[in-house]
């Protein structure tokens, strides 16, 4: 079966939260790129209809957390996630970084 692209953005936005990049709730509102995106999109609409035009970009689609709906669907891969991020975390640190450098 072959897998839809938002899932797999869902997955490379949620470990980018990991990797601390964003968090979940910087990813519930859209950037003010998007908002300008759609903006512009407005406006090209608006002028379509001035001129009797049909509309270029008809029915935008409603902003969404794709991470937020990957760990939804995803609850098990999403914790191994988790616990792979946890253990390489504790592995990079030498075991007594004060003295690693001692001879």
């Amino acid at each position: 079966m072959k897998q839809a692209a938002g899932d797999d953005i869902g997955r490379l936005l949620a470990v980018m939260v990991l990797q601390g990049l964003y968090s979940l709730e910087q990813l519930d509102h859209p950037s003010q790129g998007w908002q300008q995106i759609e903006a512009d999109r407005a406006a090209a609409n608006s002028r379509a209809k001035r001129l009797g035009l049909p509309s270029p970009y008809p029915n935008p689609p409603p902003w969404r957390n794709l991470a937020r709906e990957w760990i939804a669907a995803n609850p098990a891969a999403w914790q191994a996630l988790l616990t792979q991020h946890l253990n390489a975390e504790t592995t990079a640190l030498p075991a007594n970084p004060i003295n690693q450098f001692a001879a």
